[in-house]
């Protein structure tokens, strides 16, 4: 991100929202695999979880820069700026686990059964539902090299 934003790493942003949307349907590729059979650890992730969170942090992290280089940056405070912007994108995706936590578990209080079966029970449906969302964005991107 910092490198991108920096204008030391240039990238052009319609391949790289193309594969971001790939990314995030392999992802719920992944998740829908396991949640079918739990026991199953043969899956790219399981077997190399450091290099695809390393490759999803890369490639998101071009997106965002693209994102900076949309709205702009403080030449004058530009180390400020990006320290914030990224306390804020960690800061927004604690927020969001932390909701689907409480959620899962006023859901599971409310159903008289644990989080874990909540979780359990909504990760095949959820991974469907992002996968066809992303597969979608991944198609319209493809569309817009066209």
């Amino acid at each position: 991100l910092g490198a991108a934003a920096l204008g030391l790493v240039r990238v052009p942003v319609p391949p790289v929202e193309t594969i971001i949307a790939l990314s995030v349907v392999f992802l719920a590729t992944e998740i829908a695999k396991a949640a079918r059979d739990e026991s199953r650890r043969d899956t790219l992730t399981w077997r190399h979880p450091i290099a695809v969170s390393s490759s999803f942090g890369l490639l998101h992290g071009f997106g965002f820069a693209s994102v900076l280089a949309d709205i702009g940056l403080p030449q004058t405070e530009l180390v400020t700026a990006l320290l914030a912007f990224n306390v804020g994108i960690e800061v927004g995706q604690i927020i969001f686990v932390l909701v689907i936590i409480t959620l899962a578990r006023l859901v599971a209080r409310l159903a008289g059964g644990s989080t874990e079966t909540a979780f359990n029970r909504s990760a095949l449906p959820a991974a469907y539902g992002v996968g066809i969302i992303a597969s979608y964005w991944l198609v319209d991107r493809v569309a817009g090299f066209m």
